[in-house]
């Protein structure tokens, strides 16, 4: 019974370590969701009452650190529960969702129309001409909307494509100039799918999740290569690697992922029905001051969109 508490406390450790530093060689571990672990935690409350009490508590207590710092949907829950999502658009905010249409859905764009964005990052959008009817549904002549190969963005105002051409790289970047928050920079991104192996078992698995890791690293350094933060930018999308995943430390440096900072309820996004991680994300850059960030339930796509509720930062304006 020693020995198990001494291998919990250990194991508690080891995770922790991992996941505040994500190595590439532990990829295959990091891209279960934090919370996931917590099931290896139970052998310690079922030997609690027969066990040695310093070894219990001790274990205990490495993985409540490890909860504490890893696991973000115990605040985004107790966010929600104390200041409950406000879904019809607060006067005087900058709306943004992010949404993969999963695979081309135009029922999918559909479902963001409720929510009033001022700015749609979408990947997998549907067709050209589908996705330029939506933004003349919800904008008019004052919408503008940039088209890619598997990513688009859409606005309330003007939008200049600001891409270096030649990448490939799937990703939107382009500038706008919203009535009211001014000119700023925004990216629409899709990182590399991988093949998930949960088969921790077999060398393949860790050989797997390395090259994926290391593919979406590349990408995501070409796109931080023409990225700055002189500018307010909004950077959102699909990044199919979880939250705090280490590809994130490449975006440029001022940015924030709003939902860690302001989200409410649960904000995992894939899969649609069951989400167990969060992989659809908006960043934005510290010009802006997040109000609210929360995730829905969509009918049409395998993931769920994200909203975004921001202001300028005070001194922006």
């Amino acid at each position: 019974m020693n020995v198990l508490l001494v291998l919990e406390c250990g194991l508690a450790v080891f995770l922790a370590v991992g996941y505040q530093f994500r190595p590439d060689h532990l990829a295959a571990l990091t891209v279960f969701p934090a919370w996931s672990w917590l099931l290896l935690a139970i052998p310690v409350a079922a030997v609690w009452r027969h066990a040695n009490r310093r070894l219990a508590a001790l274990a205990a207590a490495a993985w409540m650190v490890f909860a504490v710092v890893h696991v973000e949907e115990f605040s985004s829950l107790g966010r929600g529960w104390i200041h409950p999502v406000v879904e019809n658009k607060p006067a005087g905010v900058l709306r943004i969702i992010t949404l993969n249409c999963g695979g081309g859905h135009v029922a999918a764009l559909a479902e963001t129309l409720p929510f009033q964005p001022d700015i749609l990052l979408l990947q997998e959008p549907p067709s050209r001409p589908e996705t330029e009817q939506y933004c003349k549904q919800l904008f008019g002549l004052a919408g503008g909307m940039i088209y890619d190969v598997d990513t688009a963005i859409i606005v309330r105002g003007s939008l200049t494509n600001v891409r270096r051409p030649g990448s490939r790289v799937f990703f939107s970047h382009a500038r706008t100039d919203i009535p009211g928050f001014g000119p700023m920079d925004l990216v629409s991104l899709r990182l590399a799918t991988g093949h998930v192996q949960l088969n921790l078992w077999n060398p393949d698995c860790w050989n797997t999740h390395y090259r994926w890791r290391r593919q979406q690293l590349d990408q995501m350094r070409t796109i931080a290569a023409e990225l700055t933060t002189q500018a307010p930018l909004l950077v959102a999308g699909d990044f199919n690697a979880p939250q705090g995943d280490r590809i994130f430390s490449l975006l440029p440096a001022g940015l924030f992922d709003v939902f860690a900072v302001a989200g409410k309820g649960i904000g995992n996004t894939i899969l649609n029905d069951i989400p167990v991680v969060r992989i659809d994300q908006i960043w934005a850059s510290d010009h802006f001051h997040v109000i609210q960030s929360f995730a829905r339930q969509t009918r049409a796509s395998d993931h769920r969109l994200v909203v975004a509720d921001l202001v300028l930062a005070p001194g922006q304006k």
